[in-house]
């Protein structure tokens, strides 16, 4: 864990295929930094694109919000530097399994980081007697599949589960994937 509240800053300079941004500006110590790990818990309703707004200096936050399509502008602050996504989607906005056990994941994808909480975050909004369009059809996640930052079709997400898990096959199915098996870790 480090202190990335303020600088020293390093511009990154975004290529041809950006949106709207030209460049980003990011603390240098993640700028730097081989790898980033970012943890989201979906109850604190934190999507991977979310999550780099809150990191990048204050005038590129103020850049991406401002403009005419905020959803595709936090999209490119997402391209500025790859992540390790590691995944809670237990209980608030995720997703308990049948057991009780937490279901969490990890990807270096942010597509399929952002489309695991989108959709365990929709099955608590179904339980509650709401509906909402699919993960696939959120905005960002359109914008970034558009910009080819990870997988572009549910096929490509791995599930494992147990075969009798009911709240697993649901996750998959807002992911429109067949489970083969999904790890469930006991949160006792």
């Amino acid at each position: 864990m480090m202190d990335i509240a303020h600088g020293p800053w390093a511009r990154l300079h975004l290529d041809a295929h950006a949106f709207a941004l030209t460049s980003i500006d990011l603390p240098a110590s993640i700028f730097a930094a081989p790898s980033v790990i970012g943890l989201l818990r979906a109850e604190h309703a934190r999507e991977p694109f979310t999550f780099w707004s809150e990191i990048v200096h204050p005038n590129t936050r103020l850049r991406a919000s401002v403009g005419d399509d905020r959803d595709r502008l936090l999209v490119e602050l997402a391209a500025a530097h790859q992540a390790i996504w590691l995944l809670d989607l237990t209980p608030g906005g995720g997703v308990t399994a049948s057991d009780g056990g937490a279901i969490v994941g990890v990807t270096d994808d942010v597509i399929a980081a952002e489309l695991c909480v989108l959709a365990a975050r929709q099955l608590s909004w179904i339980r509650a007697g709401f509906e909402e369009p699919g993960p696939w059809e959120h905005p960002r996640v359109q914008a970034a599949t558009e910009l080819r930052l990870g997988v572009d079709t549910g096929r490509d997400i791995a599930l494992r589960a147990s075969a009798n898990d009911d709240v697993a096959i649901r996750l998959a199915e807002r992911l429109a994937r067949r489970i083969d098996a999904v790890v469930l870790i006991d949160s006792r």
